[in-house]
């Protein structure tokens, strides 16, 4: 990347975390935010945080891997701004990045070593309830309340923080979340008992390979 590249790679993954950590909060703090706030509307928040912060993360993923040019609507570019660079369109303010769809659909012809198939059923299962609950104004019942809550922090931890990580050689990955997150924040993450069931669940989906870390496959 070049140095314009790297501050827009560092800008986006730091809005990314920024979205990331307050859906997160919501899960966490649950209690704290009820009844000021019933368990449906947290959810709501919550989901939305967080698919904005994997939009976020794939955007990131992109530039780090790709380059700007992967995430930017060339149509628009050709169309608009067929004489100016990338760099000059951003600084008046007119940079058009692609929609999610387009971007994911560019995520599944990279060779990723975190995203296989079944993610990406995951990514689409999750887009549909998020869709479900805020768009349509589904009303869920508290035991689905409940479940999706789970689903939510297993989102988090089976997609989107795979799609943050890109540290290889340096940390381990729970050396880099808690760099990434802030000690104080991963604390109460590891303290939360959604986040340990998305652990435990994410252990047992890969018992055939014991002591292979769920993020980065690595022992």
């Amino acid at each position: 990347m070049n140095v314009f590249e790297q501050n827009i790679y560092q800008t986006v993954t730091h809005n990314a975390l920024l979205f990331l950590k307050e859906g997160v909060l919501k899960l966490i703090e649950t209690d704290r935010h009820l009844p000021e706030m019933t368990l449906n509307d947290v959810v709501i928040l919550s989901c939305s945080q967080v698919q904005i912060a994997l939009e976020l993360a794939v955007r990131a993923y992109l530039i780090r891997e790709k380059g700007i040019d992967s995430v930017v609507d060339q149509s628009y570019m050709v169309k608009h701004h067929k004489n100016q660079s990338i760099e000059q369109i951003y600084e008046c303010g007119e940079l058009k990045v692609n929609d999610f769809d387009s971007i994911k659909n560019q995520l599944r012809g990279i060779r990723n070593v975190f995203l296989t198939k079944d993610d990406f059923k995951i990514i689409e299962k999750f887009q549909k309830y998020r869709n479900k609950i805020v768009h349509l104004c589904y009303p869920l019942q508290e035991g689905e309340l409940e479940s999706f809550r789970d689903d939510i922090m297993y989102y988090v931890v089976r997609i989107v923080l795979c799609m943050l990580y890109d540290n290889y050689e340096h940390q381990r990955p729970a050396e880099y979340f808690e760099s990434l997150l802030g000690y104080d924040f991963y604390k109460q993450l590891w303290n939360d008992r959604g986040y340990i069931k998305a652990i435990e669940k994410m252990a047992e989906e890969r018992a055939v390979n014991v002591g292979l870390c769920p993020i980065c496959d690595r022992y």
